[in-house]
């Protein structure tokens, strides 16, 4: 594409790196490495990152999206661990990453009082269920309430939480067909068995709600390892404010941090958007009615559809909720779908499993992207429950009048597996018979370039139209434009390619009023 002369710049959109809503992560390539420096200091900002989820006291209510899940946290600080170029900083590592029962408290680990959760000297307890084993004290800053309504020797909290992940593991593993966590057994503090080892801690101060992370000393020299999960001791409201109950709060963590230990079984070294974003898919999974993920939409491909999907992580889970829906029969989902993109991610990267996963479909991840925009920019209209959810954004608006029937030349650049929406509207000086003429010049249909033209009526109907692009990515067509039966014309821009090599692909568009 030769970027001609006199064109409007709308929608410049920087690279991912300094462009990304709050709270997502652009993450080194899987299995990236550098030189020992460079490993150092992103080791020293793995451990700095690691210590300040654990800040004795933050104030306020916990909400996840204050900042990045503390699994990912942890899971990042266990992956570079080992290029801390001290042994202090090491043994830092080591108490930030180690459970509450093995003994190492924060007046011994050189974090200056900041430490994961530790039992210290309190005796531990613990229940154990079919898959599970929840752990807790009876004193000290992790305490659990006593309380024993039903008198079966046990806390209320204890049974409450066994009860939760029992059922998560029934629906994930049992009804959903992924893999069970790996046991334990081996590990040098295994909670007394090979089981999933649950730990009750006040982290609700910390604004955490739960997390699961691994101790396996072999980890960085593994694909799949198991893990042990630490969840809060009550979900209390003054802790976790009133939008759920607790034990609604106790529910959706379990079911998103269970399956990071099923992912960690798989491949615990994959890509954020797709760890943190099908565990937040499998919130809905679990327990559909809570809807708890919807407030991660804020930061999402809805509301950022210029940022590339693969630099969210928690608001990713909307494209894994579109790709069940538009992989299913009908109005089926098709759960399946993103259990094979994790077979998959076992042995190769996160996008190689995706891409695999959707040709052994007879699709694309090009095919998945062009009907992603459809889907996002018209939620309501094709997600099961979408009235819940926000529309993508328009990058820009034209109102197209007898006066002005044009909008001139335009041009926007766009990253990787991201787009930008552009609407016309008629005007009431229109002519009656008019149509909208469209034309775009894009990269080569080969870096991933993709169009899509949606017609809303003024009943609320939506028509979706192909626009079919030569290999250079030109093509130039017509579409109703009748102000009587027509509300608005979507033109849809996306940039399907699947690497930051495809970062800033120039596009240029305009439209026109034509008889």
């Amino acid at each position: 594409t030769v970027l001609a002369t006199g064109f409007a710049a709308v929608g410049l959109v920087p690279t991912a790196a300094t462009a990304r809503p709050l709270g997502s992560s652009v993450t080194a390539t899987e299995g990236a490495r550098g030189s020992t420096h460079a490993r150092a200091t992103r080791a020293r900002a793995a451990l700095d990152d690691a210590k300040a989820l654990f800040a004795r006291h933050r104030g306020g209510v916990a909400h996840p999206a204050h900042g990045r899940d503390a699994t990912m946290v942890l899971r990042d600080l266990a992956r570079q661990a080992h290029d801390l170029p001290t042994l202090t900083l090491r043994r830092q590592a080591r108490a930030v990453l180690a459970r509450p029962t093995d003994g190492t408290g924060p007046s011994d680990d050189g974090n200056d009082g900041i430490a994961a959760p530790d039992y210290g000297a309190a005796t531990t307890y613990r229940l154990c269920g079919v898959h599970v084993c929840v752990h807790w004290v009876q004193t000290g800053e992790h305490r659990t309430d006593p309380l024993d309504e039903d008198g079966n020797g046990y806390p209320d909290q204890v049974d409450r939480t066994l009860r939760v992940m029992e059922h998560v593991y029934d629906v994930e593993v049992t009804g959903l067909g992924y893999r069970a966590p790996l046991s334990d057994a081996a590990a040098p503090e295994n909670g007394g068995s090979d089981q999933l080892d649950v730990y009750l801690a006040d982290i609700g101060p910390q604004w955490l709600y739960g997390y699961c992370t691994s101790d396996d000393p072999q980890l960085t020299s593994v694909r799949s390892t198991y893990a042990y999960c630490v969840l809060d001791n009550d979900y209390s409201a003054a802790q976790f404010g009133t939008r759920h109950t607790p034990t609604q709060n106790l529910e959706v963590t379990a079911a998103h941090e269970f399956f990071h230990a099923v992912q960690y079984a798989y491949n615990w070294n994959r890509a954020d958007w797709l760890m943190e974003g099908t565990a937040a898919w499998m919130e809905d999974e679990v327990y559909d009615r809570i809807n708890d993920n919807r407030q991660y939409l804020v930061e999402s491909p809805l509301t950022y559809p210029d940022v590339p999907l693969t630099s969210f992580d928690y608001g990713a889970w909307i494209f894994w909720r579109f790709l069940s829906e538009w992989s299913g029969p009908g109005r089926s989902d098709d759960v399946t779908v993103v259990r094979g993109v994790w077979q998959r991610a076992a042995t190769v990267s996160s996008m190689e499993a995706l891409r695999r996963t959707l040709g052994s479909r007879r699709t694309s991840v090009t095919a998945a992207f062009r009907a992603f925009g459809t889907w996002s920019r018209s939620p309501r209209h094709y997600f099961r429950e979408g009235r819940g959810y926000p529309a993508a954004t328009t990058g820009k608006v034209f109102v197209l009048s007898a006066a002005h029937p044009g909008t001139g030349a335009w041009v926007t650049q766009l990253n990787h597996l991201s787009r930008d929406f552009i609407r016309f509207r008629p005007g009431s000086s229109l002519a009656g018979d008019s149509r909208l003429q469209v034309r775009v010049d894009m990269a080569d249909t080969a870096r991933g370039s993709v169009a899509r033209v949606v017609v809303i009526g003024t009943d609320g109907s939506l028509r979706v139209h192909p626009f079919r692009l030569d290999r250079h990515g030109n093509a130039t067509h017509r579409y109703p434009f009748r102000g009587s039966t027509v509300a608005d014309v979507d033109l849809d821009l996306g940039n399907a390619g699947t690497s930051s090599r495809n970062d800033g692909e120039v596009t240029m568009f305009s439209a026109r009023a034509v008889r």
